[in-house]
């Protein structure tokens, strides 16, 4: 199935997913035949879905032909689904619109103006819950959040919830006055074990290492259009990245293999018209903070 958690803290939302999708006609484990679930719809509002994929495709088809107009549409419109479904499909929906709301559309009907809300694998949901309230930390609720949900993407018991971790977060956009949904960007980088030789009063850069010996990292750009919202994810050792844009392909990601990670956001900013900002690898030792326009 999946996993989607939400939550509103201080008048701000976050919305974590995996991006996992499972063919009930075939085992497969390839995170590039992954997908978004949390889709940002418009600033202000976004849609997520867990269980069949067919009838999240088939509210994006009837949203991205204008068929659905108002958020009361979008909220029947999923209760609809929802039942044509047999109730295997549920949505969650988020808005920002005079203030935050999270709205569960599952078990045939509608529940609104919630404070936190989940859809999805019962038992993903359960080890997120100890995770997260076994979380003694200072940190933040939202990256709390963050820290108990990547333990659910590693637990390899709980198959059907892996591959990526794509969040949406709320952000204050001046210009308007108002806060606007854009997905997180993040960077996660693991330093490949290897043996470096040291000279006496020279620095030394610590590569990351290839693959071949077991270095591993990904960074996740995110559109700086609220007009255009994209996440975009960069592997270096990978030599590739792949591009999440509901408004270019809702069913797919879109693949580009390059190696660097600032060519990559250069590629599809030309390709594409999507300007992304967030942390890529550079020369193979060093990160690097970049906002292509």
């Amino acid at each position: 199935m999946t996993l989607i958690v939400s939550r509103i803290d201080k008048n701000k939302i976050k919305i974590i997913s995996d991006s996992k999708i499972t063919d009930k006609d075939a085992v497969r484990n390839n995170p590039l035949l992954g997908n978004l679930k949390s889709f940002i719809l418009n600033p202000q509002i976004s849609v997520s879905f867990a269980g069949n994929v067919h009838y999240a495709e088939k509210f994006l088809t009837l949203f991205f032909s204008n068929q659905i107009q108002t958020l009361e549409e979008l909220k029947l419109c999923c209760l609809s689904l929802n039942n044509e479904s047999n109730n295997e499909t549920d949505f969650l929906i988020a808005s920002l619109i005079e203030k935050p709301n999270l709205c569960k559309v599952s078990n045939r009907k509608i529940s609104e103006n919630l404070q936190n809300v989940w859809i999805g694998d019962k038992l993903g949901f359960e080890k997120y819950q100890t995770s997260l309230h076994g979380d003694n930390t200072e940190k933040k609720i939202f990256a709390k959040m963050s820290d108990a949900f990547e333990k659910v993407i590693a637990d390899e018991t709980i198959e059907s919830i892996s591959d990526f971790q794509i969040a949406i977060n709320t952000v204050y956009h001046q210009e308007t006055d108002s806060d606007f949904f854009i997905y997180e960007m993040r960077m996660n980088m693991s330093f490949a074990p290897q043996t470096i030789t040291v000279k006496k009063n020279e620095p030394v850069s610590i590569p990351f290492g290839g693959p071949e010996i077991g270095g591993f990292g990904s960074s996740y750009l995110r559109s700086i259009d609220f007009l255009r919202p994209a996440i975009a994810i960069h592997f270096p050792q990978g030599k590739f990245g792949i591009l999440f844009c509901p408004l270019l392909n809702f069913n797919k990601g879109i693949i580009e293999k390059i190696e660097d990670g600032e060519d990559f956001a250069k590629l599809i900013k030309e390709k594409y018209g999507i300007p992304l900002e967030g942390i890529v690898a550079s020369n193979g030792s060093r990160m690097k903070r970049i906002v292509i326009k």
